[in-house]
């Protein structure tokens, strides 16, 4: 991916690859295993030890540039898996490991369970990685298999699918996981930031949103789509914020949109084999807005209806 750039600030500004990476938005993942981003731990470590610092001498440690994917893609790898963190914003923004990376890395120990029930609990902390060992934990089926799965189950773009099978392997042999291991140690992607959740936007010293939903992530999950643009987000210029009440906002590039007040909506949760369906609406509408409402109903039906479609023809194929 070539270096990205920034534009006056505004939303209008990702380079052409994570535009197109937009039109199949994979779930968010670590753009390297856990045994490299051990490495890129212990080598920020040797120099820094646990203290902060600036995000232009971290990626340089790794042998990056200040805005490389590269560097990009190592930062939110290691916050994925939880052996770093950061603070501040824009230019103040800084990174520092976190107690589990330095607890792995000093227990030198030859064995250690406390570091090997730490090495897992990284592995399975970014969200898919915890979702693929639920369903298949040491079992997993042929590659070809998954990589089915992932297309059409969980909505990975085709063309990055074996990266991530090859990157989720070597995870999970690396902290040579067993089907011993549950998942109730796991912390999840509690410091992450998934799909629905808020958050702000600060570049180049200025906030240029305060809050938006997060939409969907870039095939290596360094980016985040927000409602309002296709444009791709670092994701290490977003911090999660609380969900706003009320209100009008405006960002930088003029764009406008209005909160609705939570208690002025109602919602209902329907619950499939497959999963949860989460719909939220106005508790008044417009007797025009309630058709407008049940048109988008309908619209939403059929494409529901047309992934069904294809999952039997698949299947009848097979």
């Amino acid at each position: 991916m070539a270096e990205l750039k920034e534009k006056n600030g505004t939303v209008a500004d990702a380079d052409r690859s994570v535009q197109q990476a937009a039109r199949t938005r994979s779930p968010a993942y670590p753009g390297i295993g856990l045994e490299t981003a051990m490495k890129r731990a212990k080598e920020l470590y040797a120099q820094e030890k646990m203290n902060p610092v600036p995000v232009t001498i971290a990626v340089k440690r790794w042998g990056f540039k200040e805005k490389s994917s590269g560097g990009l893609i190592t930062i939110a790898a290691l916050k994925s898996f939880g052996l770093l963190k950061d603070s501040g914003t824009g230019k103040e923004r800084k990174l520092q490991l976190t107690e589990e990376a330095r607890r792995i890395l000093l227990d030198t120990r030859q064995e250690s369970h406390e570091r090997d029930q730490l090495i897992k609990e990284a592995a399975l902390r970014p969200k898919i990685h915890n979702t693929l060992w639920r369903k298949w934990g040491t079992e997993l089926p042929s590659d070809e298999t998954v990589q089915h799965a992932l297309i059409f189950e969980w909505s990975f773009n085709e063309n990055i699918v074996g990266d991530f099978l090859k990157e989720y392997k070597g995870t999970i042999l690396f902290a040579k996981l067993t089907d011993s291991d549950t998942i109730s140690t796991v912390n999840g992607d509690k410091e992450g930031i998934v799909v629905g959740d808020y958050v702000q936007w600060e570049s180049s010293g200025g906030i240029q949103f305060e809050a938006r939903r997060i939409t969907g992530f870039s095939d290596d999950g360094t980016f985040a789509f927000v409602e309002g643009t296709s444009t791709g987000l670092p994701i290490g210029e977003l911090s999660k914020v609380e969900a706003p009440v009320g209100g009008v906002e405006k960002n930088k590039a003029g764009a406008i949109f209005t909160n609705v007040k939570p208690k002025s909506m109602n919602s209902d949760t329907f619950t499939l084999d497959e999963g949860q369906v989460i719909l939220q609406w106005p508790a008044k509408m417009s007797p025009e807005s309630y058709e407008d409402f049940k048109t988008w109903l309908d619209l939403i039906a059929r494409k529901a209806k047309r992934a069904v479609d294809k999952k039997e023809s698949v299947e009848e194929f097979l």
